[in-house]
């Protein structure tokens, strides 16, 4: 497990919280999507956020990453 960002300036995200940013600048949201797919390897890498919005705009602009939000992250801890 590594950290995917350490501050501001390395944090990424696709978009914002308020959960409409995908449907005002759908171009922009896939913009930021594609860039975030350029920073991992789509094949081996498994994401995990915080952010169902994030979660959300990832897994509907780029359904090939594999990503999970953090509770289900623990739940696979538990189960393990």
């Amino acid at each position: 497990m590594k950290q995917f960002a350490t501050n501001d300036e390395e944090s990424f995200s696709a978009g914002e919280g308020a959960a409409v940013y995908d449907r005002v600048n759908p171009k922009l949201t896939a913009k930021l999507c594609e860039r975030i797919c350029e920073m991992v390897d789509v094949e081996r890498d498994l994401l995990i956020t915080s952010s169902p919005y994030t979660l959300h705009v990832l897994k509907t602009f780029r359904p090939q990453l594999n990503i999970i939000s953090i509770e289900q992250a623990a739940c696979r801890a538990l189960e393990a």
